[in-house]
């Protein structure tokens, strides 16, 4: 930003002295002439004020122009009546600077203001030059005086756009940074000495990709020559950083290219956030997404949840599978209809149509029912409440073939994953607003894009128009305390953009001077989207860890090294051992012989291929004592699509 600045500047001061060439050189055209008669015809000729003076410099001529502008006539101008119009803070500099050269007989220049006969000053270039005799002595001095005040004013304007737009920049929370076509850091704001502990002053000049994670460098020194050879920028990049002090940092980048004059791609300009806290979140909910995923895929038993309204929310493949409920039928979703396909298989048919029926109503009854099928089959169903929040949202139905022919007959799948996409697909809004008014004074593109306001629209509001209506009492509130705090304030609240939509938004603001007035920047990220996935999100983990803890059988997770990651309570009671005696022991050595190892040990060369079996095998319990059990085992594969241990399904 300083550097295109510093160009304006300097195309500003060129045009100005183009501008002034001709002026310049008009006083001393005039005193190359030797009638005076003609000079005062040329004075009054040109667009210039244009004077003259004795050698004691007081003034014996002024044209016309300069008359008209202060408005006298020439008793009131000549001598030393000039020194009235000109602003009293450049009043002794001028004089200094003519009385040296008066004395010196030195070119004259300098700028001050000069009231015009309305009483508004403005600026003026005042220069003069001496004529001399033959011998070297001054008899004259010939002037002029040229209004500059545009160019003073298109100057002031600049270097005041140029403090605005710097100070936004230099107190934004994100990271601010121009790189060379070669990655070399040539621009950054301060805020990089919070976001990854380094100053402005260590990083300027070098090449950023020994600040990356050295996974991240090889995909940077790709993505880099092929961003210029393409002449183009990236968003929502999301890579891996390393802090000064050794950690990593997780930060979300979006740039665009900056061109040389020649069209060529001279480097890129861009913003940074820190996104590390999310990215852990995101990583902590998708390997708890995928064990218990993993869990639920696992288990022997058929599994469905079943809402209020009679409908099922999901289910494993088990329960289709034992049940073989034709796919017309399982994707109605409707337990009415599932009933009907299943009551002509059972010979007490007619009294599980009733059970069913009655635990619709009451969906808060633990029950446990015995089906009898008329080919032989015996299944166990069971049904417990399903609670969220300590309120009953449903029911969770768990069948178990007790025939053993209906037992599985292929391995499990790991099921997809599901991945959470946070709503951020574009650069955050951003806006300046005045503290007292709390009138918008600058907005960013992104912000108009995302309320749907035009700039012009935008800069008319003020915070209160997006607000909803019903949010804008304590908006007062919360700037006042913003202001007493002096400090740096993130909150969330509400917005309604331009169509009436109310968006939920974490507002980040920093205090800052806009001008002249006393302001506020802000950035907003727009979590709306984010919000319902997290609420989405905890009520499936709710919902796959209800089935984990209302399972009859035992589950037991390790990893790669046999060391026991997660252990429920039915496996405690199996084996005789407290969940702290299992959690991190070898599992191996606990509860298997000799025999029992050696066999686990082809078991896992298979999983780490990513096999899911079923297998009998013994246990020994805490008390000496043996126990036969059926394992179904299947891997734990973590958001990487890598195996990262086992979950057994151990029935007694």
């Amino acid at each position: 930003m300083r550097n295109s600045t510093t160009s304006l500047s300097k195309n500003s001061a060129a045009a100005q002295t183009d501008f002034l060439s001709s002026a310049s050189s008009v006083a001393a055209s005039i005193a190359a002439i030797g009638d005076e008669q003609i000079y005062r015809n040329l004075g009054e000729a040109i667009m210039h004020q244009v004077w003259t003076a004795l050698p004691d410099g007081k003034i014996d001529y002024i044209n016309r122009r300069a008359l008209d502008y202060f408005g006298r006539t020439d008793e009131q101008m000549l001598g030393e009546g000039w020194q009235n119009f000109i602003h009293a803070d450049d009043l002794q500099p001028c004089i200094k600077r003519w009385q040296h050269s008066l004395v010196t007989g030195d070119f004259y220049e300098i700028e001050f203001r000069l009231r015009r006969a309305d009483g508004k000053y403005r600026w003026h270039l005042a220069r003069a030059t001496a004529r001399r005799d033959g011998r070297g002595k001054i008899i004259k001095w010939f002037g002029t005086n040229t209004d500059i005040q545009k160019q003073k004013s298109a100057e002031s304007a600049l270097r005041q756009s140029e403090e605005q737009f710097r100070s936004i920049v230099e107190t934004t929370s994100e990271w601010i940074w121009a790189i060379d076509a070669r990655g070399v850091l040539i621009y950054s704001n301060p805020a990089i000495e919070t976001i990854l502990g380094f100053t402005v002053k260590e990083l300027l000049g070098k090449s950023f990709l020994p600040l990356m994670d050295e996974s991240e460098r090889a995909k940077f020194k790709r993505l880099l020559p092929d961003s210029v050879e393409k002449r183009c920028g990236w968003t929502n990049l999301v890579c891996c950083w390393r802090h000064k002090n050794a950690t990593l940092r997780y930060l979300e980048s979006d740039c665009v290219p900056v061109f040389d004059r020649d069209g060529n791609v001279a480097g890129f300009r861009g913003a940074d956030r820190d996104v590390t806290e999310r990215k852990h979140a995101e990583d902590a909910l998708r390997s708890n997404l995928s064990l218990l995923t993993s869990t639920f895929e696992a288990t022997a038993d058929g599994i469905a949840v079943i809402d209020l309204n009679d409908r099922i929310v999901t289910f494993n493949k088990q329960f289709v599978e034992m049940w073989q409920i034709p796919e017309t039928v399982i994707r109605t979703r409707e337990c009415s209809e599932i009933v009907k396909f299943i009551v002509p298989q059972l010979k007490n048919g007619a009294e599980f149509a009733a059970a069913a029926k009655k635990l619709n109503v009451h969906p808060e009854t633990k029950s446990f029912y015995l089906l009898e099928f008329k080919d032989g089959k015996i299944f166990e169903r069971y049904s417990q409440p399903q609670m969220l929040d300590g309120e009953v949202v449903g029911r969770v139905i768990s069948v178990r073939d007790i025939t053993g022919r209906r037992q599985a007959e292929r391995s499990l799948r790991e099921s997809q994953e599901r991945y959470l996409q946070l709503f951020d697909s574009t650069p955050h809004p951003m806006w300046v607003y005045d503290l007292e008014t709390l009138r918008f004074l600058a907005v960013n593109r992104e912000a108009i894009k995302h309320y749907g306001y035009a700039r012009e629209e935008f800069l008319r509001l003020t915070l209160a128009d997006i607000h909803p209506p019903e949010d804008v009492a304590l908006l007062r509130g919360y700037v006042d305390e913003v202001v007493a705090e002096k400090a740096e304030k993130t909150r969330l609240v509400r917005h309604q953009k331009k169509d009436g939509t109310i968006i939920d938004v974490e507002i980040s603001t920093q205090p800052i001077e806009f001008g002249s007035r006393s302001a506020r920047l802000a950035l907003a990220t727009d979590i709306t989207e984010r919000k319902r996935t997290d609420a989405a999100l905890r009520e499936s983990e709710g919902k796959y860890r209800m089935l984990v803890e209302s399972t009859s059988e035992g589950l037991l997770q390790v990893d790669q090294s046999d060391r026991v990651e997660f252990v429920n309570q039915r496996l405690c009671e199996m084996v005789g051992y407290t969940q702290e005696e299992l959690i991190g022991a070898d599992w191996t050595k606990l509860l298997l012989d000799d025999e029992g190892r050696k066999f686990i040990e082809k078991v896992n060369e298979r999983r780490r291929r990513g096999i899911s079996d079923r297998y009998e095998m013994k246990l020994k319990r805490k008390s000496g004592e043996i126990l036969w059990v059926i394992i179904g085992g299947a891997p734990v594969i973590n958001h990487e699509g890598k195996v990262v241990g086992s979950m057994g399904i151990y029935t007694d």
